[in-house]
């Protein structure tokens, strides 16, 4: 008797623990929170206003979150750092369904100018194209990118990484090296990931 006990107690704790981690897979958690909630249609009328409460509730927390996100990202860079940053982050709001994950200015320590910058700018292009289509909106965007910045006139290279999250998660699949020569942006490098393009 003691040993079925035990049996059956070893069992509830492995559905547990299995359940535990099916709920708190990252991965689903991510696809969840992408989709729409959806509410189950056999609700009363009050449960359904419940349901709404919550989902608003939810959505609510969910774009403070996002703005303070958004806040966070914001550079905290002073003087004409900050305008740099700035003027990239404008630049890139233009960009159909690109996000910018990073910008990081530090000083050009390899020239003899003085007070120009080397630009690190990480961004996210989460449109589900082709691989096609996203390498030639990706080389648009660089070219558009270079183009304006190179109106700044201080930052004289310009490294863009590019994540391109539906069709490789979690990497680089991109990169561009632009040098300021002549007041103009010239590519360097060109670089795509051949596993994803």
């Amino acid at each position: 008797m003691k040993t079925k006990i035990f049996q059956v107690l070893i069992f509830c704790v492995c559905v547990f623990a299995i359940l535990k981690f099916v709920i708190n897979d990252p991965e689903k958690e991510t696809a969840a929170s992408n989709q729409a909630p959806v509410e189950n249609v056999e609700t009363t009328n009050h449960e359904s206003s419940k349901n709404t409460t919550t989902t608003s509730t939810v959505e609510n927390k969910s774009n403070e979150v996002k703005e303070e996100t958004e806040e966070e990202n914001k550079s905290k860079l002073t003087g004409r750092k900050g305008e740099l940053d700035s003027s990239i982050r404008n630049i890139v709001k233009d960009f159909n369904g690109v996000s910018v994950k990073d910008i990081e200015i530090n000083e050009h320590m390899g020239t003899e100018r003085k007070d120009d910058y080397i630009t690190l700018v990480r961004l996210s292009y989460d449109n589900p194209n082709e691989a096609k289509t996203s390498r030639k909106l990706i080389g648009l965007y660089n070219n558009d990118l270079g183009a304006r910045i190179a109106d700044e006139g201080d930052i004289t290279k310009l490294v863009i990484f590019w994540e391109v999250p539906y069709l490789q998660e979690g990497k680089n699949s991109a990169k561009a090296i632009l040098e300021l020569k002549n007041n103009n942006m010239v590519f360097d490098t060109n670089w795509y990931d051949p596993n994803v393009y």
